[in-house]
């Protein structure tokens, strides 16, 4: 499992258009990861710089916000608070 504190903004660059598998008590769905974007606003002390990712669903989905864990083969698993922010996209921020 990748370090959410640690992980960059360029590894998730890396997996633009890739699919995610957001893992829920019956199963799994799969998003899409269509965005990633600085947010501005570093601390000196800061490990890294803010930054947010956008993942799509196929379709419609009921996302209440909290904390998911997701799947790649590139990065492994994470656990991600995710905010829904549209009827099939979901965001997570990084600060």
């Amino acid at each position: 499992m990748i370090a959410v504190d640690t992980v960059t903004r360029g590894e998730f660059e890396a997996c633009l258009h890739e699919i995610f598998s957001l893992v829920l008590k019956d199963g799994t769905f799969p998003l899409e990861l269509t965005g990633v974007r600085p947010l501005g606003g570093s601390q000196p002390e800061a490990k890294r710089e803010p930054f947010g990712i956008i993942l799509k669903a196929g379709k419609p989905i009921r996302l209440p916000q909290g904390t998911y864990r997701l799947e790649t083969p590139r990065l492994g698993a994470l656990d991600l608070f995710l905010v829904q922010i549209s009827p099939t996209e979901a965001e997570a921020i990084f600060n």
